[in-house]
């Protein structure tokens, strides 16, 4: 993988903890919640992604930030380092 470029963090707010390298299976997902230092998800879990086949839930509306308040139409399938 690559690191993405987050230059609107300060410092003391890079995740918490480490985590060794990981490759994903095909077919599973990684899992973050949009809270690094607070959230459950696929870095603390012992077994680390999810199949998408046991994913159910699907993305209708973004609440925030304000200014993209509306309905999800379509979200296209990137990463943070854009591929």
């Amino acid at each position: 993988g690559k690191y993405a470029s987050e230059p609107y963090l300060p410092d003391a707010e890079l995740t918490r903890g480490e985590m060794t390298a990981y490759a994903v299976p095909e077919g599973e997902v990684f899992v973050m919640g949009d809270n690094r230092n607070l959230s459950e998800d696929s870095r603390n879990w012992p077994r680390k992604s999810v199949p998408t086949d046991e994913i159910v839930g699907k993305v209708r509306l973004i609440y925030l930030p304000l200014s993209r308040f509306g309905p999800v139409r379509s979200y296209p399938l990137v990463n943070a380092a854009g591929e």
